[in-house]
């Protein structure tokens, strides 16, 4: 991967953190504990690729309920993910979640927390839409998928009640575009920041889900830009380096055609609480991108080896 240059001039101030405010721990730092959400899945290579960058991974595989094991699978997902909340909820601790067809990029572990450390800010996972930054200039705003976040207790708590109500409604085993509605319960009813990382720390490896795609939803969900190269192969590339460029080079492209299309920032629309306005919006929108948002994140000091 080449390396990025760091913006200069102008933009550059107008994006910098506030100095001395609070300082960026790395994700083994902020988390010690992973937990794989799986079904019947192999996570081998992700236990391994987790277990390399020095976290405990613990996997979750149910339980279900009689009537839960004959839910959509995006419903056993939720059940699976509230066993999650549970645990980290009870545990007091924040830890990071991914689900099975998670692959990560290469030095997970050393990358930047996306949100403030040790100051009681709540955290979800990589959104899709900006809606801001906040007091310590962390980008914010609405997140729908749950392939990989970082939760702490208190959010998780709040997820256990959203999990309780999901399945308690009546058609709780049909198809539900939960992980999009949990954004909004978060952000409305539970007063929740859904810290957006700079770029992604992985991506949704498997093959395309039909589940969606029956429901006239669009069943691949590639990033858009990743930190680094990933630790190990997906499995929607089939062996196939080419074919995994060409899925790489689609995710990337989206990701263009959304900033064209002001579906990743509109600067009609910002939070009101905001510490910073339109200008840097857009050019943390426009550099992420290119790969030069590197202001972002100059408090990381990452291991050399970890960037090869």
């Amino acid at each position: 991967m080449p390396r990025a240059t760091p913006l200069a001039g102008p933009l550059r101030t107008a994006l910098l953190p506030p100095s001395g405010e609070v300082r960026m721990v790395s994700l083994r730092t902020a988390c010690d504990r992973i937990y794989i959400v799986a079904h019947k899945e192999d996570v081998d290579p992700l236990r391994s690729a987790l277990k390399r960058d020095g976290f405990d991974v613990e996997e979750i595989r149910g339980p279900y309920t009689e009537a839960q094991l004959r839910y959509s699978l995006q419903m056993r997902c939720l059940v699976n993910h509230a066993n999650v909340w549970r645990k980290v909820a009870s545990a007091d601790q924040t830890a990071i979640v991914v689900e099975a067809d998670f692959v990560p990029v290469q030095g997970f572990g050393a990358l930047p927390l996306p949100s403030p450390h040790g100051q009681g800010t709540d955290v979800y996972s990589a959104g899709s839409i900006l809606y801001g930054f906040d007091k310590f200039g962390f980008p914010f705003g609405h997140g729908n998928t749950t392939v990989a976040y970082v939760l702490t207790p208190a959010t998780a708590r709040h997820l256990i009640a959203f999990a309780e109500r999901e399945l308690s409604s009546a058609d709780a085993g049909g198809y539900r575009l939960w992980e999009t509605y949990l954004g909004i319960y978060l952000r409305k009813e539970a007063g929740v920041l859904n810290h957006i990382p700079v770029y992604q720390y992985g991506e949704h490896g498997g093959m395309m889900n039909a589940e969606p795609q029956a429901a006239g939803i669009r069943g691949w969900h590639q990033a858009d830009v990743l930190w680094r190269r990933l630790a190990f192969l997906p499995a929607y590339a089939e062996g196939s380096q080419v074919r995994y460029r060409l899925i790489r080079l689609r995710g990337w492209l989206r990701g263009v055609a959304r900033v064209i299309t002001l579906r990743f920032f509109d600067p009609r629309y910002i939070n009101p609480h905001t510490s910073r306005g339109r200008v840097p919006m857009a050019g943390l929108t426009i550099s992420r991108l290119l790969h030069v948002a590197h202001t972002f994140v100059r408090h990381i000091s990452t291991p050399k080896a970890a960037t090869k």
